[in-house]
């Protein structure tokens, strides 16, 4: 009885011996989903040029991400990824606060051009739908939403451009009018003085006067 005693108390101490096997790693798909839109987005707006230091690093943990993920090894393909989606997030905010900086001044350009015309007098609800555009804009940029703020200050441009390109029109309407005004009285005044010098001519002169 106490040799059974003993072997299966040393069978207990040498299962607990022996080693577990490690737990299954997820593939990380949502990481890699994640690394991909923002390499996307980048691509799209070009925006590696402003961190090019950390877009070289984050492609680095892309591509090797990749590598392990393909090969099933995901804890390392996880690791990866993740350094990847933090360097592409640094490459995407400081990209966009450049960009929504360069499309301010775009808009403020534009901003300018229609109120040298008086934009806001001459085509108030255009003028006023752009400041509206404008003044979100400047908001989404305080809130640190520059990718917003960007898309915003381009919208505002536009509608900055329509603003001025209508009361440019109606300004020059308005000085053609002048102008036909002014031709116009030109010529009344031609007739009224060929009349005057008619009348004269017409008169008798007092030698021929009776």
């Amino acid at each position: 009885m106490k040799r059974i005693a003993a072997i299966a108390v040393v069978a207990i101490v040498m299962l607990g011996a022996c080693p577990t096997a490690p737990e299954p790693v997820e593939p990380p798909d949502e990481l890699y989903d994640q690394a991909k839109e923002l390499r996307s987005l980048i691509e799209e707006f070009d925006l590696a040029q402003y961190s090019e230091a950390e877009y070289e690093a984050g492609e680095s943990a892309f591509g090797d991400g990749e590598s392990a993920y393909r090969a099933e090894d995901y804890a390392t393909a996880e690791s990866e990824f993740t350094v990847a989606v933090e360097q592409y997030r640094t490459v995407v905010a400081n990209g966009f606060r450049a960009v929504s900086t360069a499309r301010k001044g775009e808009a403020d350009a534009q901003k300018a051009l229609a109120d040298g015309v008086r934009a806001s007098v001459a085509v108030p609800e255009a003028y006023e739908g752009a400041m509206e555009i404008y003044d979100q804009a400047l908001a989404a940029q305080q809130d640190g939403d520059d990718e917003t703020a960007a898309e915003l200050f381009e919208n505002a441009t536009t509608l900055f451009t329509q603003a001025y390109e209508q009361a440019a029109e109606k300004k020059r309407l308005a000085e053609e009018a002048l102008s036909n005004i002014g031709s116009t009285l030109d010529t009344l005044d031609e007739h009224r003085n060929a009349l005057e010098e008619r009348a004269a001519d017409e008169m008798p002169d007092e030698e021929d006067a009776p």
